[in-house]
C-alpha cells in the first residue's frame, strides 16, 4: 500500500496449487496506490499464485519492460479478486493475467473494471484463463469473469502479437464483456471486431453488450491525459 518502486524486479506471494500442493495461500490480500516506473527488465511486478478474494486497484505502472520480450503479465493473479482503477502507460505485456479458480466449492468472481491500458509494445490489454491444474476436486473450482468499463488503446505496437482488449482463452465458467472502450487496436491477421483475441474454444457461455472501438483516440475519448470517455457509460468512468 502506498509505495513507490523504480528499476525494480518481480515481487512474488511463492504459493503453489496443483495436485500435489496447496501452499501460501493469500486471502483477501490488497494491493493499492502503488507506483511502479522505469523498470525495463521487471517482467511481472507482482505474482500472486494461490489467491482468494484479491483486491488490486488504484495502482499506477508507467514506463516497464522496455527491454523484456516475455509473455508477461504485469499483475499476474491466479484466483479470485477485483482489479480495478488501475492505470498503465508505455508498457510490454498484459495488465494482467488472471488465471481463473474459486477457492472451494461454489464458484466466484474474477472483475476487471476501470482500468486504463494505453501504448503497449506487446500483447492485449488483459488476458482471462483458466489452467487446468487449478482446479481440484473438493477443493477449488472454476469462476466467471466479469469485464467492463475498461479504456483501452494503442496495443501491440510492435504488431508481432495480438493488440486487442481482452485475449480470451478457455474458460469453465461464465464471462460478461460490456461497456468497454478501446481505439487504435491492431490485430497480427484479422480487423479489429469486438476488441477480443479468442484463443482456442474460448468463445461459449460468454455475453457481449455496449462495447465500442474506434480507430483513433480523437473518437474515443477527451485526450491523453486523462483518458476521459467522450462515450456517457462506456469506458473507464473517472
Amino acid at each position: 500500500m502506498n509505495c513507490s518502486f523504480t528499476n525494480c524486479g518481480p515481487i512474488t506471494t511463492e504459493g503453489e496449487l496443483n495436485d500435489k500442493n496447496d501452499s501460501g495461500l493469500f486471502k483477501d490480500i490488497e494491493i493499492a496506490y502503488n507506483t511502479f516506473k522505469n523498470s525495463p527488465h521487471t517482467g511481472k511486478v507482482f505474482e500472486g499464485r494461490n489467491l482468494w478474494n484479491y483486491s488490486v486497484h488504484h495502482n499506477v505502472v508507467d514506463s516497464i519492460n522496455q527491454q523484456n520480450n516475455n509473455h508477461n503479465g504485469v499483475f499476474e493473479l491466479q484466483g479470485n479478486g477485483k482489479f480495478h482503477s488501475n492505470r498503465f502507460t508505455n508498457y510490454q505485456g498484459n495488465s494482467i493475467r488472471a488465471w481463473l479458480f474459486s477457492r472451494g466449492t461454489e464458484p466466484l468472481n474474477v472483475e476487471i473494471y476501470n482500468n486504463i491500458c494505453y501504448n503497449t509494445r506487446k500483447y492485449s490489454g488483459f488476458e482471462v484463463q483458466e489452467m487446468k491444474w487449478l482446479i481440484q476436486d473438493g477443493k477449488t473450482t472454476f469462476a466467471n469473469a466479469f469485464v467492463y468499463n475498461n479504456t483501452v488503446g494503442v496495443m501491440n505496437t510492435s504488431k508481432s502479437w495480438e493488440g486487442q482488449l481482452l485475449d480470451l482463452y478457455q474458460i469453465s465458467g461464465s464471462l460478461e464483456f460490456y461497456n468497454n472502450l478501446g481505439f487504435n487496436l491492431n490485430r497480427a491477421v484479422k480487423p479489429v471486431t469486438d476488441m477480443i483475441n479468442y484463443n482456442g474454444n474460448a468463445a461459449g457461455g460468454m455475453k457481449r453488450y455496449n462495447n465500442i472501438y474506434k480507430p483513433n483516440y480523437e473518437q474515443a475519448i477527451l485526450d491523453l491525459n486523462t483518458f476521459k470517455s467522450k462515450h456517457k457509460g462506456i469506458g473507464a468512468l473517472l
